[in-house]
């Protein structure tokens, strides 16, 4: 049996489209900018549905094919960079040595004040999931063990998240330190800040900028 799955991430809400021999439960997929978005979120926060089964792998392809178009390829709620069907690399999607003609496409669109709508819709339509859909997604990863060689990754990730120093400041003071010192002086959740690291924002007022060595 072959599927073609979509893989969601939880944090920002873009997705997937590959087709897998549905024996691995835990694929992703094998996507370039899916794979460099699994290492910034983490495993945890991505989830893999089926969206078809089919008996081999040419009837995959062929409806992958159909599934993946140049919308897709061009739209920011994907990771997806070629087309479907097996192809190459490099047909005609965003994996492209001159981006110019890409550049220029998407300036354009989102110039477009009815596609912000469309886009505005459809990212609220994606998270306004039934209770039963959440609590799944909640609750599939509990209990899954991880390997001795994840475990060591998440280890040194979290070492070398401990030691980065950021400048700290909420517009009155301003601080130099690491994440982790600065939260325990402050009494703050060091996550809920590494959250607002990730995302560009503020946390309890405080905005973080990443010291360049």
């Amino acid at each position: 049996m072959h599927i073609i799955y979509q893989t969601t991430c939880l944090v920002n809400g873009k997705k997937y489209i590959g087709v897998h021999n549905g024996t691995n439960p835990d694929y992703l997929g094998s996507g370039t900018a899916l794979k460099k978005a699994v290492k910034r979120y983490g495993r945890k926060n991505f989830v893999r549905e089926t969206l078809f089964e089919f008996a081999t792998a040419e009837e995959a392809y062929a409806k992958e094919a159909e599934v993946i178009t140049e919308d897709i390829l061009l739209s920011e709620e994907y990771y997806n960079i070629s087309y479907g069907g097996n192809c190459p690399p490099n047909p005609k999607g965003r994996r492209i040595n001159d981006t110019s003609a890409y550049s220029a496409a998407n300036k354009k669109k989102w110039g477009d004040p009815e596609y912000k709508k469309r886009v505005s819709e459809t990212m609220k339509q994606n998270w306004n999931r039934s209770e039963g859909r959440l609590e799944k997604l909640r609750t599939q990863n509990i209990g899954r063990k991880l390997s001795e060689e994840h475990l060591a990754a998440l280890r040194e990730g979290h070492k070398k998240a401990q030691r980065k120093v950021y400048i700290i400041t909420n517009g009155e003071e301003t601080h130099t330190s690491t994440l982790y010192d600065f939260c325990a002086m402050k009494e703050l959740n060091p996550k809920s800040a590494h959250q607002c690291v990730w995302k560009r924002g503020s946390y309890k007022g405080w905005a973080f900028t990443e010291v360049i060595k």
